[in-house]
């Protein structure tokens, strides 16, 4: 499938000499097809877009009703390289589009191209050989990912947090999954840290994501809540109901960025100088639960991109048995972090 969408955008930039391209489309196009949390690092780029009169969006589905929520204006379009209709329905809605911002996905540049941009940017090695394309380097110091979408498109502002001023329950969602096995905290851990919680007077909310609780169950008690999130606004607004969120480094952990619940980030494999708050999400309130001295943590890449001062991890089950990086982190670590970090939480108990 993916071989036929990338046939197809290749012969309509054959055409492109041929035929001048009419633009039809909306003037500035994002597109990418990023996994839920990348896919939430980027709203700087939407966010520097917001006065903008013609703005469309490309991306996967699974991202679109929590776009639309935050830039009701703009139009969305699904996209996938694994579906051609997608791709087709791409091509022609927005041939001509005077902008379109690939974030740092080389692979679609050649759908940017097929449309007849008139200009494409993202992060990148220019080729030479595409009219348009403008890529800039990524930045030689560090900086979260979300802030280099910022620094692509002058964005100067950080997010202003979403209203999270109404009642909340004494209670803390456990989010337990992770894409990655080796990013997932042991079920002895987080048995560990829920009854640390509930001493303090916390309900406990356990989520382990579309997986329900098929490998959590013997940590639910009576008094416990369980929470399967139809889709990320229904997972947001369970978020801001709550006084605490504790997670591992996943998508789930960006999506707390929007609001100001109090969230504690379990980092193993990952680093959060690169998925941490950084100056756009200044305003968050996170805590990031990270043993620095890890010397296996040396992927030094971003999206295939080799950054120098990166240092981070993506090793899986099979290639490390024993990711001490995550389960090295003890309850108590994490327990004593959340009293400093979060005090008033804690301060009648």
């Amino acid at each position: 499938m993916i071989l036929i969408s990338r046939l197809m955008a290749a012969f309509l930039a054959l055409l492109r000499p041929l035929a001048p391209i009419r633009r039809t489309g909306d003037d500035v196009v994002i597109l990418h097809q990023l996994l839920i949390g990348d896919g939430i690092l980027i709203i700087p780029l939407l966010d520097a877009m917001r006065h903008r009169t013609s703005v469309s969006v490309a991306c996967p589905g699974s991202l679109i009703d929590l776009y639309r929520m935050l830039f009701p204006a703009f139009s969305y379009h699904a996209f996938s390289e694994k579906r051609p209709l997608s791709v087709l329905s791409f091509l022609w809605r927005h041939r001509g589009a005077s902008l379109v911002v690939c974030p740092i996905e080389r692979r679609l540049h050649r759908y940017a191209f097929a449309t007849g941009a008139r200009q494409i940017i993202g992060f990148g090695k220019n080729n030479g050989n595409a009219c348009g394309l403008s890529l800039s380097d990524l930045p030689s110091e560090q900086m979260t990912f979300s802030d280099m979408m910022a620094h692509l498109v002058g964005l100067r502002t950080p997010f202003v947090p979403l209203d999270n001023s109404g009642s909340k329950e004494m209670r803390c969602i456990l989010h337990t999954d992770a894409r990655n096995p080796n990013r997932r905290w042991t079920l002895r851990h987080w048995k560990g840290l829920a009854e640390l919680l509930r001493t303090h007077g916390f309900k406990i909310i356990w989520c382990n994501g579309p997986e329900g609780t098929s490998s959590i169950g013997s940590l639910i008690l009576r008094e416990d809540y369980t929470l399967i999130p139809k889709g990320l606004t229904n997972y947001l607004d369970e978020i801001q109901k709550s006084s605490l969120l504790i997670c591992p480094d996943t998508g789930i952990a960006h999506l707390a960025k929007l609001t100001t619940t109090p969230t504690a980030v379990i980092y193993g494999q990952g680093n959060p100088g690169i998925h941490g708050n950084g100056f756009y999400w200044k305003h968050a309130k996170t805590i990031n639960i990270f043993n620095e001295n890890v010397s296996c943590r040396e992927k030094n890449t971003l999206m295939g991109i080799p950054v120098k001062w990166l240092n981070r991890c993506d090793k899986t089950p099979i290639q490390c048995k024993d990711p001490w990086c995550q389960n090295g982190l003890q309850v108590m670590d994490v327990f004593d972090q959340l009293q400093r970090g979060f005090p008033l939480l804690f301060s009648e108990h």
